[in-house]
């Protein structure tokens, strides 16, 4: 199954638009400056298995800053996981796209109030949901 919608990242008024394609093993998305971002699978696993190890199911940041990724200076996050999985600040600044991609299809939560954060969403048991919903994705309203 292959899913295209279009949303906008968190962020208030340093928000971005962006298109997204979820299919055929990974996550591809396309920056409003046209700027393409793509995450396989089994990356996306990666990344959100280290935030588990993390976080277990509390909140997590953003933590995509560009400076301090390279350096080993950022906090725990979302773009610190996948700096991880792939050492390219550019992958990793993609997260601010992916954390509302899989917020849409219900593998996060988004946590009002505070730095822009996202938490496991509570129906994730473990990997094999994450693993369903990327598979046979369905977009969710956000607020």
């Amino acid at each position: 199954m292959v899913l295209n919608f279009s949303d906008t990242t968190r962020g208030g008024g340093n928000a971005r638009e962006f298109s997204c394609r979820i299919g055929e093993g990974e996550v591809k998305i396309l920056s409003e400056s046209e700027i393409e971002h793509r995450y396989s699978y089994c990356e996306i696993l990666a990344a959100i298995g280290w935030l588990v190890g993390k976080f277990g199911f509390e909140a997590f940041p953003l933590a995509n800053n560009v400076a301090k990724l390279p350096k080993g200076e950022e906090r725990n996050g979302l773009g610190k996981s996948l700096y991880l999985v792939k050492k390219d600040t550019k992958f990793a600044q993609g997260s601010s796209y992916l954390g509302v991609v899989l917020e849409r299809i219900g593998a996060f939560e988004y946590v009002e109030g505070g730095p822009i954060s996202w938490r496991i969403h509570p129906e994730i048991r473990d990997i094999s949901d994450v693993i369903e919903k990327l598979n046979t994705p369905k977009i969710l309203e956000i607020g």
